[in-house]
């Protein structure tokens, strides 16, 4: 028993070395990294002198110079620049303002070709919105009327229902609404009444473009507002 043990004693322990198939990395072949060349160290840097160039140029592009009035006038062919009267406004604001009892001025509309199913009448049907947008500045920029809000219809709902309330409780007139033309809506607190809150008291889709202007979206706009200078309109100052 005692020369069995001895004889285990002595055995040196195997251990598994795993061997990379294929390669053999010992101290003797594995070589120093190598210094680059002049030439290597100047293509590198011209390499990354390019891509910093590129990133800055996507930044500078994606940069909304201008504010969400240079993004208004993209829109419009019509905005030549961003010294225009439109600014972008939401459902969801312009019900607080109502509830507020603030007077101002509201434009729904747009030029996106797809919400103007019709592709015969789609390049005419854009002509009349650009129109409209060009008439509604230029009158309201000549008459002291800094801001009128900006509700872009291809962002509602495609029935454009929910606008009803927002006009608060028009009749069966308020339905016209829907046929996708550019409007603007004066809204304010109705002098005759105990009413808080603004009400719709101008509506330029009453006013009847076809027959009655002949197509003349500047002399409509004219009448809307010699029409809401009726109910004592606030004027910029």
């Amino acid at each position: 028993m005692s020369k069995k043990k001895s004889k285990n004693k002595n055995q040196k322990k195997k251990v598994f070395t795993p061997v990379v198939e294929d390669e053999k990395v010992t101290k003797s072949n594995r070589k120093p990294s190598e210094p680059m060349t002049k030439k290597e160290k100047i293509f590198f840097s011209i390499l990354g002198g390019i891509g910093f160039l590129l990133i800055i140029m996507i930044v500078l592009i994606n940069i909304n110079w201008g504010g969400e009035k240079a993004t208004i006038r993209k829109e419009y062919d019509c905005l030549t620049s961003n010294d225009h009267v439109f600014v972008y406004t939401t459902l969801d604001k312009l019900t607080t303002m109502i509830k507020n009892g603030e007077e101002f001025y509201l434009y729904i509309g747009s030029n996106n070709p797809k919400i103007f199913l019709d592709e015969t009448s789609r390049p005419s049907n854009i002509l009349k919105v650009e129109q409209f947008v060009y008439d509604l500045n230029s009158i309201a920029k000549d008459i002291g009327i800094n801001t009128i809000y900006y509700l872009d219809y291809s962002t509602l709902h495609a029935n454009g229902l929910l606008l009803l309330d927002l006009y608060g409780k028009l009749d069966e007139k308020a339905e016209d609404m829907v046929n996708l033309q550019p409007y603007v809506v004066y809204f304010k607190i109705p002098t005759n009444g105990s009413s808080t809150i603004s009400k719709a008291v101008e509506k330029s889709f009453y006013l009847d473009f076809a027959i009655d202007y002949q197509e003349n979206w500047f002399n409509l706009l004219t009448d809307f507002f010699k029409f809401s200078f009726e109910h004592n309109v606030l004027i910029d100052n």
